[in-house]
């Protein structure tokens, strides 16, 4: 028992007898005979710190050949941190694939955004359903070197279509990552 435990031992003959009101910022457990009822954290404590905070996580794995193969409540150790949320496996082979193939097209055409530069960048719709070239807003034209929300950006018009229709597919399997 801790400081945000209260527990309740009544005798098994009494059962029927007892009513208790559960308070709305607790829950309650019966163990052992006993009546635990333990106050709920704040929602926002339980946001984890750091990676070791979660304990166990459980997701997908991509082994050599693409295999994506699913695991279960393992433990948060350094040989696990690249345990992929359930159900994201696909969309994160994707999104690896797809920075390869932007890097290889940055090389080939000379295309890298730089601050100098106009921008265009391959945006998905709220949907994730169609994906587009579009003009980045210049106030973000300084940020691209840094933390650009661009991921998929092209200083040149013509290589930013070229990419999204050679690689729709995968940009369309990457966009689930999207939290929309």
């Amino acid at each position: 028992m801790n400081e945000n435990n209260l527990e309740i031992s009544i005798p098994s003959t009494n059962w029927e007898n007892v009513n208790i009101t559960i308070p709305n910022d607790c829950t309650s457990e019966i163990k052992d005979g006993k009546i635990i009822l333990t106050k709920k954290k704040n929602s926002l404590e339980l946001i984890p710190k750091s990676w070791e905070e979660l304990e166990t996580v459980s997701g997908e794995y991509i082994y050599s050949g693409f295999r994506i193969e699913s695991s279960y409540d393992i433990p948060t150790v350094l040989t696990n941190k690249s345990t992929i949320p359930r159900g994201l496996g696909s969309s994160v082979l994707a999104f690896i694939q797809l920075l390869q193939l932007r890097n290889r097209t940055w090389e080939c055409t000379n295309s890298k955004p730089s601050d100098a530069h106009i921008i265009w960048a391959i945006v998905p719709n709220l949907e994730n359903t169609i994906i587009a070239v579009q003009t980045a807003p210049s106030l973000h034209v300084i940020a691209v070197n840094n933390l650009s929300p661009y991921i998929f950006a092209f200083s040149k018009e013509t290589v930013a279509h070229i990419f999204l229709k050679y690689h729709s597919a995968l940009l369309l399997e990457m966009s689930k990552v999207y939290a929309f």
